[in-house]
């Protein structure tokens, strides 16, 4: 117990000053009736000063009306005098738009005497992150509709359905109607739980689940996929469902069909990667950005709002850019051209003349050997080795001159084998792309040439890592395949198959 008054006093003010809530003491301005007219600050602490953006000075021992008068506008003042006259404690969320804040304040006010004890604290970031949540899910229901004939749901760890779009459980509770919002156990019947529930929970715990299910004489192929964040708990579990009866129609290309279908589960399954990580990395930046300004530079934060909105549109336009991305890399094969007999050392030639002025800035030396004429769709197979070549330029050494070799060889007969579509009426041509950059590790290279993997920082090198992905997707529309070797400080060369003739369409 303190005996000493003053010794007390000074305690609660440090307690006040070190507190991050802000706290505020005021009293009441009376009129000649009683009736209270405005408030008087008389004491605040340090981190209402930081809210407010104000000195101790510029408030302690004024009226609030007279430093802000927008309590009024925004109904605060009414609500205050409130408390005083009835004793009734007030606690809310509201958002200040005046007196050149703009600002969302969760406060608490309570009477003491004849004033108020006023508790309050900036909750803009929670704010703004949970708009961008809501955001993010939109951008989740967005990306599935452009994915023609798939259904999905997406469900957080309460098993509410947080995003529903079009029946994803048709084939286990049929044509119930299923909505967001709704509680899965509230949803299904005690034998659909014991079908639906396993697959859920199986993919809360990291383990993706499919399932092919019939209904109504169809056949449905359901995915459950784990969504994780950024430090790698699972938040959701996001379930796809595909139509699949139209590969009972034709026995005779049911293995090519189930192989599309492989193909395509495995890009959604990306494609939740995509959603949960770098798409919603601009998301995280804005939060970092958030913390770092609450937690390091609370009181340097005048003059800063400039700096924090920057910062903001910094991380939606790498959004943008990702997304621009995305869509990049679904057009490949959509947009069918005639194929032509491609001369691909023209080609190349071609490619050097447009990087022209990035191979003078690097001072690089482009080889081109004897390489052969193929049928291809002339834009894509432009694009696959426009990609490799500005790679080779970009991941170069410092203080060394890149160097590019573009030759063909023979492949293999181990290499033709592991062709998805190999045919052995068809010749073939490998061609290598050699450069002398920075390399990689071979650890990796199962990661390349999936859709936004990067091996690098963002401030190390530009770019989203979709460029080999777009190269493995030409190649395998072509009927061919791209592989890599690599040494770290060495180098890499780059392995295009591509066969000479077409005898099917894009």
């Amino acid at each position: 117990m303190i005996d000493n008054p003053a010794f007390a006093v000074e305690i609660l003010n440090r307690i006040l000053r070190n507190t991050q809530e802000g706290t505020i003491l005021l009293k009441s301005i009376l009129d000649e009736k009683g009736r209270v007219t405005d408030f008087e600050y008389l004491l605040i602490n340090t981190a209402a000063l930081n809210i407010l953006n104000k000195k101790e000075e510029e408030v302690v021992g004024h009226r609030m009306l007279e430093l802000f008068p927008g309590v009024k506008p925004a109904g605060l003042f009414q609500q205050y005098v409130k408390v005083v006259e009835t004793g009734e404690n007030i606690q809310e969320e509201t958002f200040y738009d005046f007196d050149g804040l703009n600002v969302w304040f969760r406060i608490k006010v309570s009477k003491v005497q004849d004033g108020l004890l006023i508790n309050f604290t900036d909750i803009s970031d929670l704010k703004h992150a949970l708009l961008e949540n809501k955001r993010s899910q939109k951008l989740y229901s967005i990306l599935i509709k452009c994915l023609p004939g798939v259904e999905m749901a997406l469900i957080d760890r309460d098993s509410k359905l947080i995003i529903c779009e079009g029946s994803p459980l048709k084939a286990i509770i049929g044509d119930q109607k299923v909505e967001k919002g709704q509680d899965l156990h509230h949803i299904v019947h005690k034998e659909e739980a014991d079908l639906l529930l396993p697959l859920v929970k199986a993919a809360f715990k990291g383990d993706s689940q499919r399932r092919e299910l019939e209904w109504e004489d169809k056949l449905f192929r359901l995915s459950f996929v784990p969504i994780r964040e950024e430090w790698g708990s699972i938040s959701h579990v996001l379930v796809l469902s595909e139509d699949i009866s139209i590969f009972r129609n034709s026995q005779n290309d049911l293995r090519n069909k189930i192989y599309a279908l492989e193909s395509a589960n495995e890009s959604l399954e990306q494609f939740a990667y995509v959603a949960s990580h770098d798409l919603q990395e601009p998301l995280r930046k804005i939060r970092a950005f958030g913390d770092r300004l609450s937690t390091k530079y609370a009181e340097q934060l005048e003059g800063s709002g400039k700096d924090y909105i920057e910062r903001m549109q910094n991380a939606a336009a790498r959004m943008q850019v990702l997304i621009n991305d995305l869509l990049k890399y679904s057009r490949v094969g959509r947009f069918k051209e005639p194929f032509q007999a491609i001369n691909l050392a023209e080609l190349i030639r071609d490619i050097t003349n447009d990087l022209e002025t990035t191979i003078a800035d690097t001072e690089a030396k482009i080889v081109i050997k004897e390489l052969p004429v193929l049928e291809a769709e002339p834009l894509q197979l432009r694009q696959l080795f426009q990609n490799l070549i500005s790679n080779a330029l970009k991941f170069r050494q410092p203080e060394v001159s890149p160097e590019v070799i573009v030759q063909c060889e023979e492949p293999s007969a181990a290499e033709l084998e592991e062709l998805a579509n190999y045919q052995s009426t068809r010749n073939y041509y490998k061609i290598v792309v050699t450069d002398n950059g920075i390399g990689f590790d071979e650890k990796y290279l199962d990661r390349i040439f999936n859709i936004f993997q990067r091996l690098h920082g963002r401030s190390e090198y530009k770019g989203t890592g979709i460029g080999l992905a777009i190269c493995r997707k030409i190649a395998e529309n072509h009927g061919g395949t791209i592989s890599a070797n690599s040494t770290p400080g060495k180098g890499s060369s780059f392995y295009v198959i591509l066969p000479e003739h077409q005898n099917v369409e894009l």
